[in-house]
């Protein structure tokens, strides 16, 4: 009897970057102000430009894929004669659209499944946020569009494959009418399976009434520890002496939150002497501290790059005006030692496709092939789809074959 083979491989997990050798972490930090572009930082501290002066008025946020390019979200590139949209820079500053056009009015946060697509949040012309999925060759779809989302900032992908949002406006009931509040927000997890957003915390209670929470106020940059905790930075509200929201300037607060939006530890980020300290976005390292942008300062000529122990210590690793405004940053680290390879086998026949499953935490920088054949004796190996990206997830493989003949499968690993 003949043996018909498909492959059903998906991911149940998502962790963050690999595990390095100590000191060995660099970061790439991407300068939001006009006329600036991306900078590495080695861990000397030394800054060079990747690209070189980039003609964009402003750049939202930043990710590196798992070939080594780095993911930016744009409002004008002029260079291009382009709007807003997603572009990519290659490790060597060579920079390409990804996708732009009119849909774009504000986009800001960008993260990457485990299948290379890029996962981004969208202003229309028209005020709607959206969460789009683009492949790496600009096709677009639309995963969800509306409320409760109205100013999304920044996404960050859980162990479970749900995208964790921050978005920085609510609306509730405040002395019995319905308000819109800006700066004062809320944090979202949007299923992309079942298209279902539920509310992780909120400065809206679950009558609809505002309370004011002060750990959701200024919303920016997100993202997920190894132990699958949500990660937030967040400035506090303030008011003006008509009691209007003001920009939210001084210090920032790191949110360490569970997934069911328990904020279990708040750690104070001062400001800095003479600047305000407006954190834009985290990474984590290889020793699994916190890695921070700070963008803003009294005269905007500085930017600061530092450092938060999850025991709340706070270190500065650059501050310079070689940087104007940082607002993205992702670590680089040493590629970790390959995972063994897995091998399976299966000889049982039927009408359960699932005869055979394993998993395996696939890590950023490795390429995994799977591959099948009926025999350990000789290398018969073939291929059974095209290689998969690493990218921190782990990754569930499903034997789909149907017929008696003995089957072996096995990862293969390549850079």
């Amino acid at each position: 009897m003949s043996t018909r083979c498909g492959l059903l491989a998906s991911v149940i997990g998502l962790a963050f970057l690999g595990q390095p050798s100590l000191g060995q972490d660099g970061y790439v930090v991407l300068d939001r102000a006009t006329d600036r572009g991306l900078f590495l930082v080695d861990p000397a501290g030394a800054i060079t430009a990747i690209t070189p002066t980039v003609p964009w008025q402003h750049a939202h946020s930043l990710v590196r894929d798992a070939l080594g390019n780095f993911i930016v979200t744009v409002d004008v590139y002029a260079a291009l004669g382009q709007n807003d949209g997603v572009y990519r820079a290659s490790p060597a500053g060579e920079i390409s659209a990804v996708a732009v056009g009119e849909q774009f009015a504000e986009p800001s946060g960008v993260a990457i499944d485990a299948l290379g697509n890029y996962v981004v949040l969208n202003r229309t012309p028209e005020g709607r946020p959206q969460i789009l999925r683009i492949n790496p060759a600009g096709q677009m779809e639309l995963l969800f569009e509306g409320r409760p989302l109205y100013v999304p900032i920044d996404i960050a992908i859980d162990h479970q494959g749900a995208y964790v949002i921050t978005d920085r406006a609510s609306a509730g009931r405040l002395f019995g009418a319905w308000t819109y509040l800006p700066e004062n927000g809320a944090v979202y997890r949007f299923d992309p399976l079942t298209r279902q957003m539920t509310t992780v915390r909120s400065s809206v209670d679950e009558n609809s009434n505002v309370k004011f929470d002060d750990l959701m106020g200024h919303l920016t940059g997100v993202v997920v520890d190894a132990d699958g905790n949500y990660v937030v930075l967040e400035a506090p509200p303030h008011l003006d002496e008509q009691g209007h929201w003001e920009i939210p300037i001084g210090d920032t607060y790191l949110l360490r939150m569970r997934p069911d939006g328990e904020v279990f530890q708040t750690i104070h980020i001062p400001a800095l002497d003479d600047y305000y300290c407006i954190g834009l976005d985290i990474a984590i390292d290889s020793q699994g501290d916190y890695i921070v942008a700070d963008a803003l300062g009294i005269s905007n000529d500085k930017g600061r790059l530092f450092r938060v122990t999850p025991t709340g210590q706070v270190t500065t690793l650059l501050l310079t005006p070689l940087l104007g405004e940082p607002g993205g940053v992702v670590v680089l680290a040493v590629p970790p030692p390959p995972p063994p390879q897995i091998v399976g086998m299966s000889l049982v026949s039927g009408a359960d496709p699932a005869r055979i499953r394993f998993s395996w935490k696939s890590e950023l920088g490795w390429r995994y092939r799977i591959q099948r054949a009926s025999s350990l004796r000789g290398d018969a190996w073939q291929d059974m789809a095209l290689p998969l990206s690493g990218t921190g997830a782990v990754i569930e493989f499903s034997d789909q074959c149907v017929g008696r003949e003995p089957r072996f499968y096995r990862i293969r690993l390549s850079k």
